[in-house]
């Protein structure tokens, strides 16, 4: 059961948002387009289900089909449900969410808030669902974001911590995406029992720079690192 100490800071997260937002554009609304279940989507149960910590019942997986960029969410909000699990798959909007959620609110860093949004119908456990949203300042938000590229990792062991531009993120999956401004960036990837690799690499606007991986495992724990010339 949730405590009053978590139930409070949800509140304080979501005002937080709704602060950060309100400063971006007096018109810088969401909207929500089409939502819809996807009754052949199988990830909520089989690919990458995720259970509630308090009742231990599958999430509902809520799909966001969007221009509007993963990192640049601050909070969905369920109201008294709590708050969503959000994950960054490929530059996409995952967000995981308590079975029987009816309402939800969303803020953006630059799009805006979309406040208690009431739903066609309460999400059911382990079930599929896409969203799609659109910002108020859809045209402006992507001008500015026109700089932004891509760094798509792949190769690497399961579970390889990336560090790159003083943030660090555990790589999932066999392909792993990072969104960044245009730029040079030193990136260095970690994981026990493999040496540590380090690379440099150069973004530019609407480009995808692909990076393979090639770590070499050693017979102890010891922190040990391996320069490498990423391109």
């Amino acid at each position: 059961m949730r405590t009053a100490k978590h139930k409070a800071y949800r509140q304080w997260l979501f005002a937080l948002a709704m602060m950060l937002t309100a400063g971006a554009s007096v018109n810088a609304q969401i909207s929500v387009g089409n939502f819809e279940e996807d009754p052949t989507d199988q990830e909520a149960r089989l690919g990458s289900p995720r259970r509630n910590w308090n009742t231990d019942e599958l999430y509902a997986l809520i799909k966001i089909r969007t221009s509007l960029r993963c990192p640049d969410f601050i909070a969905f909000d369920f109201g008294a449900m709590g708050m969503g699990e959000v994950d960054c798959k490929d530059g996409h909007t995952w967000v995981y969410a308590p079975a029987g959620v009816r309402r939800i609110s969303i803020s953006h860093k630059l799009a805006g808030s979309l406040e208690n949004h009431m739903l066609p119908t309460p999400l059911r456990a382990g079930t599929v669902y896409v969203m799609e949203l659109v910002g108020g300042t859809q045209r402006s938000y992507l001008e500015q974001t026109s700089n932004i590229g891509h760094v798509a990792f792949e190769g690497y062991p399961e579970g390889a911590i990336l560090k790159i531009n003083d943030e660090e993120e555990i790589l999932t999956g066999k392909r792993w995406v990072k969104n960044l401004p245009s730029g040079y960036y030193v990136y260095e990837i970690s994981v026990s029992g493999y040496f540590s690799e380090r690379g440099k690499v150069t973004v530019k606007g609407d480009e995808t720079k692909e990076i393979s991986i090639k770590m070499v495992p050693f017979a102890d724990d010891r922190p040990r690192l391996r320069e490498s010339n990423g391109k």
